[in-house]
This record gives C-alpha cells, sequence and structure tokens, in this order.
C-alpha cells in the first residue's frame, strides 16, 4: 500500500469503509428519498457515478 504522501497530486483519496457507512447512514436517516450532493462538493465522476 502506498503512502498518502507518495500519491502525485492533484489526486483523489477517499476511506471507502467510511465512504460507504455514510451513504448508508444518510440513506437510513430519510427511506425512500434520494441523496443528491452538489457535485462541486467533490469534484469526481468516479464519486459521482457510486451516488446514482
Amino acid at each position: 500500500m502506498r503512502r498518502l504522501q507518495d500519491i502525485e497530486t492533484p489526486a483523489l483519496a477517499v476511506d471507502l469503509a467510511s465512504f460507504h457507512y455514510n451513504m448508508e447512514t444518510m440513506s437510513a436517516e430519510r427511506p425512500g428519498s434520494s441523496l443528491r450532493p452538489h457535485v462541486k462538493a467533490f469534484k469526481s465522476t468516479a464519486i459521482a457515478s457510486v451516488l446514482e
């Protein structure tokens, strides 16, 4: 595993376990509703595709 300081920037570093936990928690807060965060919050098509 590479160290964070060894990754060339700009780069997106995401703790996937925390990301998925947060998604599940937010979904549980409002069952039946969809989450639509503003794309500028994360500026990543990879994250946007997970949120679809």
